[in-house]
């Protein structure tokens, strides 16, 4: 009996040891982003008024790393551009769409712009701006004056 005694206390001392030092193990922590920020759009302008001669140039920004992500444009005008990888909106506007009626002066143009995550197809931002062209050439009347 003092064998299984001692055999006993040895047990016990042995479990209490190893789940001392088990306890006293560095452990690593990964820290976990307990704050979802949601994908935005930082910089967009909702409203663009540009000159019939004008060029844009507009580089977009969202709150997370942009090499992961996707840009593109829905009921863009004639002309109107934006690079898939950084968001550099670009517009390079001709007399020939306006003297075709592909463009018009004072019309305003409902852009849709949306930037996607290219791993997770649920991670995206969908939104608009307008567009707005203007014109300071002095158009001649096609009236002529006359007196009876």
């Amino acid at each position: 009996m003092r064998i299984a005694y001692k055999l006993l206390l040895m047990l016990c001392l042995v479990f209490s040891i190893s789940s001392y030092a088990q306890d006293t193990l560095p452990r690593t922590v990964t820290p976990v982003d307990s704050v979802y920020t949601p994908l935005r759009i930082t910089n967009l302008n909702p409203y663009f008024t540009i000159h019939s001669d004008s060029t844009l140039t507009y580089n977009l920004e969202i709150n997370k790393e942009e090499t992961k992500y996707y840009w593109f444009l829905r009921n863009s005008p004639v002309g109107l551009r934006i690079n898939k990888d950084d968001g550099l909106l670009t517009f390079k506007a001709e007399k020939s769409f306006f003297l075709s009626g592909k463009l018009k002066y004072d019309v305003e143009y409902k852009v849709n712009i949306g930037v996607q995550n290219l791993s997770d197809p649920k991670e995206r931002v969908d939104t608009m701006f307008t567009m707005v062209f203007y014109n300071t050439d002095i158009i001649t009347s096609k009236v002529k004056p006359s007196v009876n």
